[in-house]
């Protein structure tokens, strides 16, 4: 693992509170990886249950991020607690909530999520979206933040781990999992719901945009904030908070690729440079690891393409030509740099399980879009923009299966959504509009499927 590399700057910090003796929040941030964890309120052992959650994720993620490996983990502290809990002969099984997120080499995050403790991503100038979704008996994101924040329900949470067994491949279920880029100058907030129940995500952004300078001194910075509003309610909660950024690189740290890279990369975007048509994107999903860092050198010089901050991504092509969204995708998470012309193709397909994210995809084309989610299947588009003119867009998702839109855009003259029971869409400062007909995901920012119960995957 070398996200060290990436120069990122991290802090975990945490506190009891005004109002607590005991501090059931743990906090980590060491070699790429980043996690709160609250023992449960109400139930015993918390401070042990977020101990024991924190001190066996570093020893279950370890390599390069993988969804299969961080939905194992997931399900190993499950096991743990549920195990200890029944050693210890208890009458309620002690549990806790938690998020992480795992760095790759390239920038990528993979995060995965149980409970109410949230994620948060910023740009240089405190502009951000919550990448989470509070596992809650209120749906923090289908109600306006400050009645969210103001209902007796905000606290019952629907998730932990420790609660239950999962069966075989439960933790599909049960454990949001998704993938986005932490680029340079964008910082990654991670917080434990003694923050996010005393400042709402508009004085987080505040927060974080009024300190520039070291992760250590923002971190201690939302702990003070949310200290003293837990003082103005008068109640409060153990609080944590972690915070990985991603400085900008300076001119002199650019790393320049070496001959043999350029010819790979110029190899592995070799159809795009040519112009071919209709590529399907998904077989350049995996290219030559050696090459990505040559990528957006090549596509200087071969296309004339601004590329600002591509390299070291998971994937990066060309400007030129068409090309096609279609086919069978694997877990995958794809970088893409460029405006396309999107061709027509046959659906574009995700089997049961496997998890797509798509980021900075830019695309417009005039044949209809077909995308398809088998069971408990996963999309994420971040920072997209597809256009369809005249066409529609098809959307069927399976049982348990989730899209998520972050910071996106789709436009297109109809949009039919056909979602089976479980399946969930997920917007965060996103837009849809169609033309003509009904909005299907418009306007509640984050909608189950009618007739569902909001089963997350």
């Amino acid at each position: 693992m070398r996200a060290e590399a990436l120069k990122i700057d991290a802090a975990a910090v945490t506190d009891a509170g005004p109002f607590k003796q005991r501090n059931e929040d743990v906090v980590l941030a060491e070699r790429g990886l980043y996690l709160v964890a609250d023992g449960m309120g109400g139930r015993p052992l918390g401070e042990r249950a977020a101990a024991v959650t924190a001190s066996l994720f570093p020893a279950l993620c370890t390599g390069a991020p993988r969804p299969a490996a961080l939905r194992s983990a997931f399900h190993a502290v499950n096991d743990a607690l549920i195990a200890e809990s029944r050693a210890r002969g208890l009458s309620e099984p002690m549990a806790a909530v938690a998020t992480i997120a795992w760095l790759s080499e390239t920038g990528r995050l993979l995060l995965g999520h149980v409970g109410d403790t949230r994620a948060l991503l910023f740009d240089a100038d405190g502009a951000g979206c919550q990448l989470t979704r509070d596992h809650s008996a209120v749906d923090a994101d289908a109600i306006p933040e400050s009645e969210s924040l103001a209902s007796p329900g905000r606290n019952v949470v629907a998730a932990a781990l420790g609660l239950e067994p999962w069966g075989a491949g439960e933790a599909r279920g049960r454990v949001d999992l998704h993938a986005v880029s932490l680029r340079e100058g964008q910082t990654l907030v991670i917080v434990s719901d003694g923050v996010s129940d005393y400042l709402d995500r508009a004085r987080v952004a505040q927060v974080v945009a009024e300190h520039k300078g070291s992760a250590r001194r923002l971190a201690q910075a939302l702990i003070s904030a949310a200290v003293q509003a837990q003082k103005a309610a008068g109640r409060g909660d153990n609080l944590g908070v972690v915070v990985a950024r991603r400085p900008k690189a300076r001119a002199s740290e650019k790393r320049m690729p070496s001959a043999a890279a350029v010819r790979a990369a110029a190899a592995a975007v070799a159809g795009f440079i040519a112009g071919a048509s209709a590529e399907p994107l998904w077989r350049m999903a995996h290219p030559v690891p050696e090459a990505n860092a040559a990528l957006a050198d090549v596509l200087r010089a071969h296309c004339a393409a601004e590329v600002a901050g591509a390299c070291q991504r998971d994937l990066a092509v060309s400007a030129r030509g068409a090309v096609s969204l279609g086919g069978v995708w694997d877990d995958a998470s794809v970088w893409a740099v460029g405006a396309w012309t999107l061709a027509p193709s046959e659906p574009m397909r995700i089997p049961r399980g496997k998890a797509v994210t798509l980021s900075a995809v830019d695309a417009a084309g005039t044949s209809p879009l077909v995308i398809e989610l088998e069971a408990g299947a996963r999309l994420t588009l971040v920072d997209a923009r597809i256009v369809l003119h005249g066409s529609t867009a098809r959307i069927v998702l399976g049982p348990g299966a989730t899209l998520e839109l972050v910071r996106s855009r789709l436009d297109a003259q109809r949009i039919e959504l056909e979602a089976s029971p479980g399946a969930i869409v997920q917007t965060y400062a996103s837009l849809a509009t169609v033309r003509e007909g009904t909005n299907p995901l418009d306007p509640t920012p984050t909608a189950a499927a009618p007739g569902t119960e909001g089963d997350r995957s």
